[in-house]
């Protein structure tokens, strides 16, 4: 192994890859067919290879701190997967496809987020949603996403509205929204999105 090459470190069933510089994976990634934890937080990733899609027994997808603009396709495949974490990326939609993933838990906290499909609300197996930090209006929110999905805990803190807002829409009452939120200090400030009102001056 090169001394500036990934640091794989296999244990049962899990697996982690640190200091990869590369924009993706190998394709020999999807031929561990009994990984359940795969962590690939902190790199330069920015796809992942459509292999990804047959790790059957995975359970743990985390993808935090890469260079993704963009949900990666084929996940819907993971059929066990119980935690997706794409947090601190440059994601600036949540496509209809994410309604077609298996996952209990996706994280998108802190990445440029500023629509969400109607189509994430038919997510089957979807109890918590966080998309604190990102670049949200109100009116990006689906209402279908409190009313008519599995969502029982979804984390808006931090966009570009303040939670209270959110009160007398249908199906707030069936949601336990996360309303705690503190600025983090972490030079990660690309990751923040801020909109001031136009000033107009004579």
């Amino acid at each position: 192994m090169k001394e500036n090459g990934p640091l794989w470190l296999i244990l049962w069933v899990t697996l982690v890859c640190t200091h990869i510089s590369h924009a993706s994976l190998p394709e020999e990634i999807g031929k561990l067919r009994k990984l359940e934890t795969l962590h690939l937080n902190g790199n330069q990733l920015r796809s992942l290879p459509a292999s990804v899609g047959g790790l059957a027994a995975l359970r743990t997808l985390g993808l935090s701190a890469n260079r993704f603009r963009e949900v990666p396709a084929g996940l819907g495949t993971l059929r066990h997967l119980d935690l997706l974490d794409l947090s601190r990326n440059h994601i600036q939609t949540v496509p209809a496809s994410v309604g077609e993933l298996q996952a209990i838990e996706i994280n998108l906290n802190q990445n440029q987020i500023s629509t969400v499909s109607p189509e994430v609300s038919r997510s089957p197996r979807l109890k918590v949603l966080r998309l604190e930090e990102n670049c949200l209006e109100l009116s990006s929110v689906p209402l279908s996403l409190l009313s008519q999905s599995q969502v029982s805990l979804l984390a808006l803190e931090g966009n570009l509205f303040e939670i209270k807002m959110m009160r007398d829409l249908e199906g707030y009452d069936k949601l336990k929204l996360v309303v705690e939120w503190e600025l983090r200090d972490d030079n990660n400030k690309d990751y923040f999105c801020f909109k001031f009102p136009v000033q107009i001056t004579s």
